[in-house]
């Protein structure tokens, strides 16, 4: 099985808020694109893991894509103006 990398990004706005908006887009997708194996940030599901901020937009994302596991839950990574939340999405 494969998987791809999928994130989001939450600006000018606090984590938990974005890990809320999060969570609905995880349920969009899980309608959208079902259950199992889709590839999309559905198979994210479970509690966001908050990391150490990291100011770079890029060096966030490149954080999550190099430390996220396929099966684990969202990685969220608090940046300079708000979060990136995203991970190795099951497909």
């Amino acid at each position: 099985m494969g998987a791809s990398f999928s994130y989001r990004i939450y600006e000018n706005m606090s984590i938990d808020k974005a890990m809320k908006e999060w969570s609905k887009e995880v349920d969009d997708s899980l309608y959208e694109s079902g259950h199992s194996y889709s590839g999309e940030i559905g198979m994210l599901q479970g509690t966001v893991v908050v990391k150490p901020k990291i100011d770079k937009l890029e060096d966030a994302i490149t954080y999550i894509e190099d430390h996220h596991q396929k099966w684990d839950s969202g990685m969220c990574v608090p940046i300079s103006n708000g979060c990136v939340i995203g991970g190795w999405c099951s497909s």
